[in-house]
């Protein structure tokens, strides 16, 4: 008999789904402190990147929140129903799956556009960043300035099959685009996440580009899964 592969998202989301149903069994109690990255990885049998990312999710969720001690449970689900459980996790992998594929190809864009990138796409890329940086208050021209920036990284890469499914991936960021200017902090830090990032491709160095991508992406996901189930929260609770 043959098994499915385990794709890493299913891993993911399996490691979300036990902790939440240990909760709800008073397993993990409110305020109490779960096990390191260390111990729930030797425990489950899978990679600490693994169980990170469960837990960025179980924060985005709201369930988990984390500090210098370590992450600690902040909510109490005994009385949440399976039906909301289902919905939240469906809400927060859809987007996590999302921000997965960009990051997927922003890591391979930036690695071939560190190794072709000229003086004239350097301007470019500082120019389009101070559009930025003007429209930090505007929401419509912000989310495109921001875009045209990124979309100009893809096009250094000069990969045009990166590039194609690059702007689809982005195009299926619309849905969030109202969201995202709501992400303060990450709207606030980007003119200098962009500079980190012209310096990086300028200088050739593909490492800190790639780290810069996997950084803040991943922070920008987190934030977004917070965004979107706080909506579901205030949705179900209008219709009720």
């Amino acid at each position: 008999m043959s098994l499915p592969k385990l794709s890493r998202t299913t891993l993911v989301e399996s490691v979300v789904s036990v902790i939440i149903e240990k909760i709800k069994n008073n397993e993990f109690k409110l305020g109490e402190k779960l096990p390191s990255e260390a111990d729930m990885s030797a425990q489950f049998g899978i990679s600490r990147p693994t169980i990170r990312e469960a837990i960025s999710y179980l924060i985005g969720m709201g369930v988990v929140a984390r500090n210098e001690q370590g992450s600690n449970i902040v909510a109490d689900l005994k009385l949440s129903t399976q039906t909301r459980l289902t919905s939240l996790l469906l809400t927060g992998f859809e987007t996590k799956q999302l921000y997965e594929a960009r990051k997927a190809l922003e890591i391979e864009i930036v690695t071939f556009a560190s190794q072709r990138i000229v003086e004239e796409d350097v301007k470019e890329l500082e120019r389009l960043n101070k559009i930025v940086s003007e429209n930090m208050n505007n929401y419509d021209n912000y989310w495109k300035a921001d875009l045209s920036f990124h979309l100009e990284v893809a096009r250094i890469a000069d990969n045009e099959i990166l590039f194609s499914m690059y702007k689809v991936v982005m195009n299926l960021f619309d849905e969030l685009e109202e969201n995202i200017f709501r992400q303060k902090n990450i709207i606030d830090a980007t003119p200098q996440n962009h500079i980190n990032l012209i310096n990086a491709l300028q200088s050739g160095d593909s490492v800190t580009a790639r780290k810069l991508i996997n950084k803040n992406l991943d922070f920008a996901e987190e934030d977004m899964i917070k965004i979107r189930i706080s909506d579901f929260d205030s949705d179900e609770k209008s219709s009720n």
